[in-house]
């Protein structure tokens, strides 16, 4: 259980990237990932888009809004 904790409470929101293309074998590792991970009623409702080329990533929308409120003082971590 202190291993699972460690895990949880060392997680990170990343919002700045680097950039540099993800090899193929990590993408897949991530799309496997996320066809294995849970869903509420096994509805899978999310929505992939892998993008690959430069030219169609600067002509697509942005993918998340920034926040518009401060993050909770219980969630920062320490």
């Amino acid at each position: 259980m202190t291993e699972l904790m460690e895990i949880i409470q060392g997680r990170r929101s990343v919002r700045n990237y680097l950039n540099k293309a993800v090899t193929e074998e990590t993408l897949n590792t991530i799309l496997e990932a996320l066809r294995w991970s849970p869903s509420w009623a096994n509805s899978q409702c999310w929505e992939v888009v892998v993008v690959k080329d430069q030219e169609t990533n600067k002509n697509s929308r942005p993918p998340c809004p920034q926040p518009t409120r401060p993050a909770r003082p219980w969630s920062r971590h320490r």
